[in-house]
């Protein structure tokens, strides 16, 4: 960030609920309005980029599932969250 470098693309969104790309209910993205927080159980992209512009492109894509945080006296942290 102190570069000010960014892609023109989001970073992650929803998988798995009607099988549609980019579909909710949350997503990682600059563009879309969505505050919906990550919950546990929720499948989410990963999808880290880098682009030069006018010459190439590279991006690569994993699933993630959300759990909750350990603590160090690996306990889950959950802040008091619904399953």
């Amino acid at each position: 960030w102190d570069a000010g470098l960014d892609y023109g693309h989001g970073t992650g969104h929803g998988v798995g609920a009607a099988l549609n790309v980019h579909e909710g209910p949350h997503s990682i993205s600059p563009r879309w309005g969505n505050k919906e927080p990550m919950k546990k159980g929720m499948v989410v992209s990963n999808e880290p980029g880098l682009y030069e512009d006018g010459s190439f492109g590279i991006r690569i894509e994993n699933l993630l599932e959300c759990t909750y945080v350990l603590d160090e006296d690996n306990n889950a942290y959950d802040a008091g969250l619904e399953e």
